[in-house]
């Protein structure tokens, strides 16, 4: 799919590194606010880690048009099951988390915070919350 603005493409090993620092942003969540930052962090990236180990996971990456290594936003799905997606601060609100969402039909999602849920409203998109994540695994 391509618009003027970006273009939605299949993650790559190289797009990782923007992934693990989208995700690591999560630190910042509410349900993270009494736990130590440092712990988050690694813990955040170990979880991840070992979603995108499941052969099964696809990463999704809306990139700008004319410079397709500058990530605007990310996604991590499962089948039909979101989860995870991320979209660069200054590009919020030009329809890309729902652009990286159009061609996988998400039913689900697995990890969910306040500003995903103002965001994306997931109910109205008659998606089912099925958290599908577990902190502290190795």
């Amino acid at each position: 799919m391509t618009d003027a603005l970006f273009t939605i493409r299949d993650g790559t090993e190289a797009d990782v590194g923007f992934l693990v620092g989208a995700w690591k942003s999560l630190k910042h969540a509410v349900v993270f606010d009494r736990a130590p930052q440092d712990h988050v962090r690694d813990e955040l990236e170990k979880v991840l880690r070992s979603v995108l180990g499941d052969a099964d996971v696809r990463m999704r990456v809306a990139c700008a048009t004319e410079d397709p290594d500058t990530i605007l936003a990310v996604a991590v799905v499962k089948g039909r099951c979101l989860y995870f997606v991320y979209v660069a601060q200054p590009v919020r609100r030009l329809g890309l988390a729902k652009a990286l969402c159009e061609d996988v039909a998400v039913e689900s999602f697995a990890f969910s915070t306040y500003g995903f849920v103002r965001r994306m409203k997931p109910s109205a998109r008659g998606w089912m919350y099925l958290p599908r994540i577990s902190w502290g695994a190795s």
